[in-house]
């Protein structure tokens, strides 16, 4: 039983281990997670947010570029350490030779910004004779790329600051210098800038000139000058959403120019002080600087500057989308861009996500690139401001060059000539079909995008206007290519609703054979309408009765019996009914002295109606023709003096096929006594000068 109850102690200590295991194994897991999570994005919602490269000290390892370098001729100098740890301030002299031979031990320029410690490394520059003069010394660190500046500082080897020094920074990589920060004990006198000058938001980009290097409040900044890029901007507290001063911070290049080393008041004094040796007998009493300007005046004969350390803090420029700088393949630093964007500094969008305009990631936005919505259908788009503030903000990318037969601001309807085709999704290629409109039935080749439907012609049916509704018979025109049947032959109808096979073709062929056979038979009735073309001879002009140009207003009434020009009609008889047609006479080119007509004279025509049926003449109302009226019976004034024209008591003679000789694409018509064809008014001078001429 003891051992039983064992057993299961040690199978419940075993449990409680591997659940710690467990959990400790999943806590290692997340912690993992969160460290290799992209600090680009939200480790829980996965939201863009904004991103920074971390905070360095850009200088380090950079070669600076010096104009004047100890060594040439060989000089000695004397450096100074100073040991901050104790409790009292000690400062160590040491002196060197430096001889551009021994190359190993010259203070050249890469010892700016090796950060050595332990072992404290100086530049030197060459001698100076003048030190109150003004001198072209400087300093060149160049990054590579844009960085947002924090602070820059230079830590001297000696006690002995320079008098006047200006920092410049360049934003192109060194083809143009801006004014960064003076330091002068004489402001107005070397840099024309006033001392101290007050920074307001209206002059945030103004650099300030400085005598603070020369004062020592405390043991730090014996031999050191910092400059704060932001200290004293108004606009500090917001930088995020202050371009100004995001662009005051900006730099590719950092030059310090060493303008002067001394003043000329602290040189002549020097001088005046030196030439009473007795005073610096007990070199003790001096202070610690002075000491130093009288070793290099009294025993060198010559001054230089030291600088131990250039340190310059600030971060990647990014723009808040990326958190590292990288090497691209050409060898150049750039950021490694999130938030879909893109360049060295990621300033801008990538293509294809202009769907809102590029801005700086800030902590309240990160401001993420959005592609633009094209449906599949393009991969081009642009930015339109005025669509943007339009929607709020929300949306103002417009699709370029859409494919798959689309058009529209986002691809998301069908160009002209095609319509939407519900069985697949916008975004599918195949959203979009042509209409195919059949080129003679159709009246145009834009369908409707919703149904596909076509728009036909008169007596047109179909989706794709390609039959002739019922009672309706096909012609060889192709202005009409189907007209109405009147007291004809009916004509099967067609099972089929489109003129494609169907699957009974047995069904189909013997439809189509009939439709055919009747086709021809009423065919025959319209023979008269041959598609040949007549050209308008001037003879013919010249021997007609009258030419007129008339234009048809309207179309009147049907008569069934009555009274034309004293003959008397009937319908039944004719097996055809009188259409009655009002105009005005818009000109005259050939007048008869037997007829008083005039030039707006109102006018009635008469037509037979199974004439008209066949489009022979095709009269259509608010159209201009010309009417040739060869003999005088046709013609003539009614008791309210309106001018008649009778084409029906032709007709009634049933003699009309005889006249007829021939007709084109029913826009003319020509007989023995008349003839009738479409006509352009702004003809008609040039005509009717003609006439004059030829006919006389």
């Amino acid at each position: 039983m003891r051992k039983k109850m064992g057993l299961i102690e040690l199978q419940a200590i075993l449990f409680v281990n591997f659940i710690l295991l467990a959990s400790s194994l999943e806590k290692y897991a997340i912690s993992k997670v969160f460290e290799e999570s992209d600090p680009c994005y939200d480790r829980i919602t996965g939201q863009a947010k904004r991103c920074v490269p971390n905070f360095e000290n850009v200088a380090f390892k950079r070669i600076p570029i010096a104009s004047s370098t100890c060594g040439s001729p060989p000089i000695k100098y004397c450096t100074q350490s100073v040991d901050f740890n104790s409790k009292i301030t000690m400062s160590r002299t040491h002196c060197s030779i430096c001889d551009s031979k021994n190359e190993p031990y010259v203070p050249k320029a890469s010892h700016l910004t090796d950060l050595e410690r332990s072992n404290q490394t100086c530049w030197v520059s060459g001698p100076i004779y003048e030190p109150s003069s003004i001198s072209n010394l400087s300093i060149i660190i160049s990054f590579g790329k844009k960085y947002e500046l924090t602070y820059i500082s230079l830590e001297f080897c000696t006690q002995i600051k320079p008098d006047s020094l200006a920092i410049f920074k360049s934003m192109d990589h060194g083809k143009s210098w801006i004014p960064f920060q003076y330091y002068s004990s004489e402001c107005d006198k070397i840099y024309n800038r006033p001392l101290n000058a007050k920074v307001t938001q209206s002059n945030e980009q103004e650099a300030l000139c400085s005598n603070s290097h020369l004062h020592f409040s405390n043991i730090y900044n014996l031999n050191r000058i910092g400059f704060s890029t932001l200290d004293g901007r108004p606009s500090f507290h917001d930088f995020d959403r202050s371009p100004v001063l995001q662009d005051w911070v900006t730099a590719t290049d950092i030059k310090i120019v060493f303008t002067r080393l001394l003043s000329p008041s602290k040189f002549i004094n020097l001088k005046k002080n030196l030439e009473n040796e007795s005073i610096y007998n007990n070199k003790k009493h001096l202070k610690k600087h002075s000491r130093e300007l009288y070793h290099q005046i009294n025993e060198l004969g010559y001054f230089y500057t030291a600088v131990s350390e250039i340190a310059i803090g600030g971060r990647c420029k990014c723009n808040g989308h990326a958190s590292r700088c990288i090497i691209n393949r050409e060898g150049n630093y750039q950021c490694e861009c999130k938030h879909n964007t893109a360049g060295i500094e990621c300033e801008r969008c990538l293509p294809f996500h202009y769907d809102r305009p590029w801005a700086r990631g800030t902590l309240r936005d990160a401001n993420e690139c959005v592609a633009c919505n094209c449906n599949s259908h393009s991969n081009q788009c642009r930015f339109n401001k005025e669509l943007y503030l339009l929607s709020g903000r929300r949306s103002g990318g417009v699709c370029i060059n859409c494919k798959h037969n689309t058009a529209g601001r986002f691809c998301h309807y069908c160009a002209q000539g095609y319509y939407r085709n519900f069985a697949y999704s916008m975004s599918n290629e195949k959203a979009c079909q042509e209409c195919n409109c059949h080129m003679i039935g159709s009246s145009g080749k834009v369908c409707n995008q919703n149904t596909g439907q076509c728009p036909c012609k008169k007596g047109v049916t179909g989706l794709k206007c390609d039959r002739c509704k019922t009672g309706f018979l096909q012609t060889n025109s192709a202005v009409t290519p189907c007209i109405k049947l009147r007291n004809f032959v009916t004509i099967p109808t067609i099972k089929t609703t489109s003129l494609s096979m169907p699957k009974n073709r047995e069904i189909y062929a013997d439809n189509l054979v009939s439709f055919s056979r009747n086709f021809r038979l009423q065919k025959n009735r319209c023979d008269f309408c041959k598609n040949k073309s007549k050209k308008l001879k001037i003879m013919d002009l010249c021997r007609s009765y009258i030419v007129l140009v008339i234009k048809i207003m309207r179309e009147n009434e049907w008569i069934n019996e009555g009274y034309i020009n004293d003959k008397k009609f009937d319908s039944r008889v004719l097996n055809s009914r009188i259409k009655k047609f009002s105009g005005k006479i818009q000109g005259i080119l050939k007048e008869n002295t037997q007829m008083n007509v005039k030039r707006n004279m109102q006018i009635t025509v008469f037509f037979e109606e199974k004439y008209l049926n066949c489009s022979c003449p095709n009269i259509i109302p608010q159209n201009d023709y010309l009417f040739i009226i060869k003999t005088q019976d046709l013609v003539k004034f009614s008791k309210s003096n309106m001018l008649l024209i009778d084409f029906a008591s032709l007709f009634s003679n049933n003699d009309y096929n005889s006249y007829l000789k021939e007709s084109s694409t029913n826009d003319w018509i020509s007989s023995e006594k008349f003839e009738i064809r479409k006509w352009k008014l702004r003809n008609f001078k040039r005509v009717r000068n003609f006439l004059n001429q030829r006919c006389k």
